[in-house]
């Protein structure tokens, strides 16, 4: 059970530290405001959003979940 909480933790911190850094990097780098650089973020939200509801439904299809 120790493998899948690591797992787990690696793929959640490899998540949010982009969600956090790419609007502060776009604000300091490129002058943005906050609404641009969430908007510039929308696009990565996007797509992680599709890959979540892709991945719960491919699941139960290949059961590659269960242990």
């Amino acid at each position: 059970m120790v493998f899948p909480f690591i797992g787990t933790v690696v793929a959640s911190t490899g998540l949010l530290l982009p969600l956090y850094r790419i609007p502060l990097t776009f604000q300091f780098t490129r002058g943005d405001t906050a609404l641009m650089s969430a908007v510039r973020l929308q696009a990565f939200v996007s797509l992680l959003v599709f890959a979540c509801i892709l991945s719960g439904a491919l699941l139960p299809k290949f059961a590659y979940y269960m242990l």
